[in-house]
């Protein structure tokens, strides 16, 4: 018998619930946000299958993130992921997520909204 989750799901806000190996799991819940809390908070993983990455490369890649981003990118820190966002000519963002500096490229990685 699968493990109910109504209790959790009144209070955390899940939305969505599947059944793997006989036990009720969340699916989804609230937001981005949402999830980071309850790991920072509580204790867990953070399931990112469902996002999306693009990779940037070439010679003119760091400077046109820095003109096209929140994070400065010429004093970026490699060793660390960064949160940012991506904006458009105007300063509108398009997305956000978190950045990542590779030898050879950089990573955006974006919520699947």
């Amino acid at each position: 018998m699968p493990k109910n989750l109504s209790l959790e799901s009144n209070l955390f806000g899940i939305q969505k619930s599947k059944e793997i190996y006989g036990a009720e799991v969340p699916w989804e819940v609230r937001s981005y946000q949402a999830d980071y809390e309850s790991a920072v908070s509580e204790g867990g993983c953070f399931d990112l299958t469902d996002w999306n990455l693009i990779e940037m490369k070439g010679p003119d890649t760091t400077d046109f993130l820095s003109r096209m981003s929140t994070v400065n990118f010429r004093d970026f820190n490699s060793s660390f992921v960064q949160h940012g966002a991506f904006l458009t000519g105007r300063g509108l963002v398009v997305s956000m997520g978190m950045l990542q500096q590779t030898p050879n490229a950089y990573h955006f990685l974006i919520s699947p909204g």
